[in-house]
């Protein structure tokens, strides 16, 4: 297992089917971190949304964005998986002067589809996977995101992060 020495979070960001809750669950193998999926802390209402097809606005991410802000602001050595589509969103999870890592697992749209179509027990349907894409921003000015390909083998995702965290203790 790799010791990390400084408090640090990670964001694990993309679409859904992006890979961000498999490579969280990977990463907690082998540091000594803690992970959250934020699909979890989705209201009960925005899951029934997503389920019936209905994209979600700002408006019905605003309270989960909070509880996600939250959960990074209360502890150190967090992974969380949350798509962060769009600048406005990140600049609430990053909040205070926290360090955190923003990773983002970059997948070509028809592995993305795939993938949504074999999920059998998930909300999010296929069909929000294009209200998704459109919605995704790239980095702003001085934003720092680092972008992974996550049709790669897992293993080689994994690596490539850990250097990133590396690089971020030096």
């Amino acid at each position: 297992m790799v010791t990390i020495s400084r408090m640090v979070n990670i964001v694990l960001m993309g679409v859904s089917g992006s890979g961000k809750t498999r490579v969280g669950g990977e990463l907690v193998q082998q540091l000594d971190f803690t992970f959250k999926d934020g699909d979890d802390f989705h209201s009960l209402e925005n899951r029934a949304k997503m389920k019936s097809g209905i994209p979600l606005t700002d408006e019905d991410r605003e309270p989960w964005l909070k509880t996600l802000a939250s959960l990074l602001r209360d502890n150190d050595k967090l992974i969380l998986a949350c798509s962060a589509l769009k600048h406005a969103y990140r600049e609430k999870l990053r909040g205070d002067s926290r360090q955190i890592i923003f990773v983002h697992l970059v997948v070509p749209a028809d592995i993305l589809l795939n993938r949504l179509q074999s999920r059998t027990q998930h909300y999010f349907p296929p069909q929000l996977l294009d209200n998704q894409l459109q919605t995704l921003e790239s980095a702003s000015d001085g934003e720092k995101i680092f972008n992974i390909d996550n049709s790669q083998p897992l293993e080689t995702v994994i690596c490539q992060i850990k250097q990133i965290i590396d690089q971020a203790e030096n």
